[in-house]
């Protein structure tokens, strides 16, 4: 291989690798809520799930999962006491 064809490979992996990371919204996002998030942003603290978990067990921080839950399984008899799964994290 030349080096042109290299270089043009690499450059090509890495245009890919920054299209697929998601972009910073430029705002409060209301529709297509899950979608995936940015890794930072600006004036934000980013928590990793340990960092989250930490917060959480030591009662400085609440989390409230604010996502949909999943439909009643059908065919579920109206007298069985159902409840979703418990989210440990949030995708995306």
């Amino acid at each position: 291989m030349t080096r042109t064809a290299v270089v043009l490979m690499l450059g090509g992996a890495l245009l890919t690798s920054a299209a697929a990371e998601a972009p910073e919204p430029t705002g409060y996002r209301m529709e297509d809520y899950r979608a995936p998030t940015p890794d930072e942003l600006p004036g934000a603290t980013v928590l990793s799930t340990t960092q989250a978990h930490e917060l959480r067990d030591t009662g400085q921080a609440i989390f409230i999962d604010v996502l949909p839950q999943p439909p009643r399984p059908a065919g579920l008899p109206a007298s069985t006491i159902w409840r979703p799964k418990i989210r440990m994290d949030l995708p995306g």
